[in-house]
């Protein structure tokens, strides 16, 4: 009975900090989630104040985040907003009789589904910009090596073979 008593205590004290672990894991992985989102939001904020939002960052941290913190539930509440509006649209021109009522929801979702296309387009258009650029960069880099490719190959090897007992 005593050895019982023991392996199960011995067993609690090595599993224990196993869940502990999964635990911590686990919040990690909340929190990076978190953090993920929240940078996705803020991709979407004005440049006006991305532009308020970076000096405060260098100067108080704590009070940057704070600020984060606030333009994050901002945003998520408009969205919510939003998307309420526009159940309430969907359900206002399903449950209608009327075809001029159905036609005003219609033309209202019509409206606010072409705001959130553009806005979504443009945001892809910033994208495929900044990939373009950084393509057009890696482009330059490979076709500078291409041409050079025989001076690296060689800069390369003196580097590999050269005596450096004698090296200042």
């Amino acid at each position: 009975m005593k050895y019982l008593l023991m392996t199960v205590l011995a067993g609690l004290f090595v599993i224990s900090p196993a869940f502990a672990e999964r635990d911590d894991d686990e919040k990690e992985e909340r929190r990076e989630k978190r953090e993920r989102s929240q940078w996705k939001i803020l991709q979407s904020i004005s440049a006006a104040e991305r532009k308020r939002l970076r000096p405060l960052h260098a100067a108080n941290p704590e009070t940057w985040r704070e600020e984060v913190a606030k333009i994050v539930k901002r945003i998520r509440a408009e969205k919510q907003e939003l998307n309420k509006k526009i159940q309430g649209l969907v359900r206002q021109y399903k449950n209608s009789e009327d075809a001029g009522k159905k036609k005003e929801a219609l033309e209202q979702l019509r409206q606010i589904t072409r705001k959130i296309f553009l806005a979504k387009m443009e945001k892809n258009k910033k994208r495929l910009e900044s990939v373009e650029k950084h393509v057009k960069k890696l482009r330059q880099q490979y076709e500078f090596r291409h041409k050079n490719a025989d001076k690296i190959i060689q800069s390369r090897l003196d580097t590999l073979t050269s005596d450096t007992k004698f090296d200042w």
